[in-house]
């Protein structure tokens, strides 16, 4: 099911404190109104300023609330111009808030109805937002569509970020109210793969997001990975404690095998890579007060072939461009640079509680997440020619940066900030990350997969219903018969 989804347009409370304390409760909200077009295009890369003004209120302290029609509140802004451009189809509420200091409950994520305290509410203003809706026509072939999926463990969904032109497209729910872990794309079949956590693999298709299919994996499914060649997908169950190895073609699972038995009573896999000659994987193994592993599997016999002392908390990335393995370790503060051959130590970077982890796809930089500072210095540049720091670290909009992704040939890097966030967070790279926006996904973002898919329509983004013509040239060249004429129909012909 396509839900509508709000761009972000402030996160700071916006307090007018007044010098007058109420022995009872005398907020009044007052009456706001606009002059304003309330029923916008979101999406069509034109602002849509919306100014709200208010009068008759009474209160100690004063703000700005957004919600959902359900009372949930999206965001709270310091005041007008509010501008929803982008946000996605669907309908929101702006209203005024009066309140004393009791007040509790006006956080986002939680329902303004559940607010206690002194407290009083203006009448909403409803910004209705209509959608970009794209016209196709056959023919035109050879472009990419660019998509950045990311996964919403409390939501049960996922989210599609279009990061062509930077626009959420829709969330979709996962079946039987699954909880969607991490996310990797199969190039062979545009499938985007779906990790839920009850203990098994869903495949959306990678142009509409339909359900495709799906199959069992362990339980407590975390961390996963594609092999480079597209057969095998290393997914690792954290409450089984055991490793799947899923064919992603025909969603069956090739074999389920526990971890190793000396580490089984006090670890269990966590984050996991695959070669990019697909012969072997490795995973982490999470679990102890100082050291964690790194294990190296056969990716043919599915044994273990090598194993590594690590810091606390480690994840792992790698490139074809050497031959290096790169283990982040929150525990430890540190990116260790190891041997991929014999699990050697080469060098370690100090990174304060490095985490999430993001290589370019040209193999040239890698992209490392300080979690636990609340979005100071939140993320690091690593060249990976030469194993050094580039520039200083960035800092985030938001707190917990925590999973990353490369998108649009290494030009644009996205950031989901988990726990009670909302948010993903946006990037230029030129190569060290600088913000452009944010977008509001589902609530706790937590995996996310970049990819690009081949067009086999053109497609022509209009605003339809805003009462502006909107008239398309179309120019056919070939063809030949006695009788031609257009045909316009749905997607599914």
């Amino acid at each position: 099911m396509l839900r509508p989804l709000l761009l972000a347009v402030g996160l700071l409370f916006a307090f007018l404190p007044q010098d007058t304390l109420h022995a009872q409760c005398d907020a009044d909200g007052g009456i706001i109104s606009t002059t304003d077009i309330t029923t916008i295009c979101a999406g069509d890369g034109v602002p849509d300023p919306v100014t709200v003004t208010v009068s008759d209120t009474t209160g100690s302290n004063y703000g700005w609330l957004i919600t959902d029609t359900n009372g949930v509140i999206l965001a709270t802004p310091p005041g007008p111009v509010f501008d929803l451009e982008g946000a996605g189809t669907g309908v929101c509420q702006v209203w005024f808030l009066a309140y004393e200091n009791d007040f509790a409950g006006g956080e986002i994520g939680l329902n303004i109805n559940d607010a206690t305290g002194c407290f009083d509410l203006s009448n909403p203003i409803d910004i209705i937002r209509t959608g970009i809706q794209a016209s196709q026509i056959s023919g035109t072939l050879g472009k990419r569509n660019n998509r950045v999926v990311v996964a919403n463990r409390v939501s049960e969904s996922i989210t599609v970020i279009d990061s062509d032109h930077d626009f959420v497209i829709g969330s979709y729910d996962m079946p039987d109210n699954g909880e969607p872990m991490y996310v990797v794309h199969n190039q062979l079949n545009n499938t985007v793969l779906v990790g839920d956590y009850k203990g098994k693999v869903v495949a959306f298709d990678g142009v509409n997001f339909d359900v495709v299919g799906s199959v069992d994996a362990g339980d407590g499914v975390f961390h996963m990975w594609l092999s480079p060649d597209g057969q095998q997908l290393w997914v690792n169950n954290e409450i089984d404690k055991t490793i799947s190895v899923i064919n992603p073609n025909n969603m069956t699972n090739i074999v389920t095998f526990d971890i190793p038995a000396d580490l089984m009573a006090d670890y269990k896999p966590h984050d996991v890579i695959v070669m990019p000659d697909n012969s072997a994987a490795f995973v982490t193994m999470l679990g102890g007060d100082t050291v964690d592993y790194v294990i190296k599997y056969d990716a043919a016999t599915f044994q273990e072939t090598g194993r590594a002392e690590v810091g606390p908390d480690p994840h792992v990335s790698l490139t074809d461009q050497n031959d290096m393995l790169y283990v982040a370790s929150q525990g430890s503060s540190e990116l260790a640079v190891l041997q991929r051959s014999d699990l050697s130590l080469v060098t370690t970077l100090s990174i304060p509680n490095a985490h999430g982890l993001g290589m370019s796809a040209d193999g040239k930089h890698l992209y490392v997440g300080n979690i636990s500072q609340g979005g100071m210095n939140a993320t690091y540049t690593v060249d990976v020619q030469t194993n050094t720091l580039v520039g200083a670290p960035v800092d985030a909009p938001f707190s917990v940066p925590h999973n990353y992704a490369v998108a649009n040939e290494d030009s644009k890097l996205f950031i989901t900030h988990s726990g009670m966030n909302y948010m993903v967070s946006y990037y230029s790279l030129s190569p060290t990350p600088t913000l452009v926006k944010s977008f509001i996904t589902g609530s706790n973002p937590f995996g996310l997969v970049a990819y690009s898919y081949e067009k086999t329509f053109t497609e022509i983004s209009i605003c339809a219903g805003d009462g502006a013509g909107d008239p398309i040239d179309v120019v056919v060249t070939g063809g030949s018969a006695a009788n031609m004429g257009y045909v316009i129909t749905d997607t599914v012909g």
